[in-house]
């Protein structure tokens, strides 16, 4: 009886009173603080490229001017350099958590078979006293005081054993939380290497930009000066024939559109718009907004992206230009209509009807190539809204 007695007593103390905690080991904990490190290295990284933007927005308050644009270009080469080096300790700290939450997966899963032997024994011990009977335990005892005392004992043994099942399903849902953190992680992570991708291919393209204006001007500001010119009004020009067109094939259609024009009134967005926008409506740091307010928003895509209508409607304009500015304007419902600027390659024909998501053409926009036009900030998607004919936000109309 004492043998199995000390037996108990020894299970109890080897039963882990908190399995929650255990999984703070060494090897997590350093690696907790290597992820905290490298945050704050990602963090240092974004701030600096942060900083480097504001100083683009400075400049490009200042007057045009070929010095200023090549500071300009030099900044953003400078604030894509220190994006692509928070990436990658981006992509390092996301790799750290990934090993940190597959230790602690593992430790859980070292306690909770730990924990099932232990509550075994304990089972198998509790199971052989209930096999014996009240009687037999009751005779085995020299006093009804000393039985009472193991009978409390047991009590407590059960209930311990109670809690350590409880402990061990909370265990198991921890670790079923931080499975799902390791996938979400997984996904996060190929994000990340896509968009570091992304962003070592903007930086060739800005380097580019400056390398062709550099050569397009011979580094002179007055070249410079006739180029601003020039796309001031290649720019002018667009707009005046797109508003007037616009307004003429209205009154054509007398309020309605040809019979086929299938418009969902709905807009969806031309390029994926995940890699972001590099320009906004009327925005204030548009590096050209000395010669003319920009009256679109530009989205990021690389050269040659598949660009796709934004609703269905009619082609009113499909504009080549050859290596000058190259656009499409398509007509919707409502007094909508959407234009699609620095195309390098337009699948459509002026007249045709065409459908929500139909791909018109190709996005351009990287200096000296077709569709670019005399000016540029490298390849994007130039995307303008018109509501009567009057240039909106199109932030207000995509999802």
């Amino acid at each position: 009886m004492r043998t199995i007695l000390i037996f108990l007593l020894l299970v109890s103390f080897l039963l882990p009173k908190n399995l929650l905690a255990q999984v703070q080991t060494t090897e997590v904990l350093e690696l907790s603080e290597q992820v905290r490190q490298k945050r704050q290295e990602r963090q240092k990284l974004e701030q600096e490229a942060a900083k480097l933007r504001r100083d683009i927005e400075d400049k490009q308050r200042e007057a045009a001017s070929l010095e200023n644009q090549i500071s300009i270009i030099d900044n953003r080469v400078e604030a894509t350099e220190a994006d692509i080096s928070a990436k990658k300790a981006e992509i390092e700290e996301r790799n750290l958590i990934l090993k940190e939450l597959e230790e602690k997966i593992r430790r859980r899963e070292e306690d909770i078979t730990q924990a099932k032997k232990q509550i075994s024994a304990f089972l198998l011990t509790l199971h052989q006293y209930d096999e014996r009977g009240t009687l037999a335990l009751l005779l085995a005892y020299r006093s009804f005081s000393e039985f009472f005392d193991r009978t409390k004992f047991l009590e407590q043994l059960q209930s311990s054993i109670q809690r350590s099942l409880n402990q061990v399903q909370e265990l198991k849902k921890q670790s079923e939380l931080e499975k799902r953190g390791v996938e979400r992680e997984r996904d996060a992570l190929a994000t990340a290497k896509k968009e570091l991708e992304q962003e070592k291919q903007s930086l060739a393209e800005q380097q580019g930009t400056k390398t062709y204006l550099l050569g397009e001007t011979r580094e002179s500001e007055q070249r410079y000066q006739t180029l601003l010119a020039a796309a001031k009004q290649e720019q002018n020009a667009a707009q005046a024939d797109l508003q007037s067109l616009e307004k003429s094939l209205r009154e054509k259609f007398a309020g309605q559109l040809p019979s086929g024009v299938a418009s969902v009134g709905k807009l969806l967005w031309p390029v994926d718009p995940s890699r972001g926008i590099t320009a906004f409506f009327h925005d204030p740091s548009y590096p050209f907004r000395t010669i003319f307010e920009h009256p679109a928003i530009d989205i990021r895509a690389s050269q040659g992206t598949a660009l796709r209508s934004a609703d269905g409607g009619y082609v009113a304009r499909a504009h080549d230009a050859g290596l000058g500015y190259s656009y499409i304007m398509v007509i919707h419902d409502n007094g909508i209509s959407t234009v699609y600027g620095h195309v390098s390659r337009i699948n459509v024909k002026e007249g045709e009807i065409v459908a929500q998501g139909q791909v018109i053409g190709a996005s351009g926009g990287f200096p000296g190539t077709p569709g670019a036009g005399r000016l540029t900030t490298g390849s994007h998607l130039h995307f303008e809204v018109r509501l009567n004919g009057i240039p909106v936000n199109p932030l207000e109309y995509l999802p």
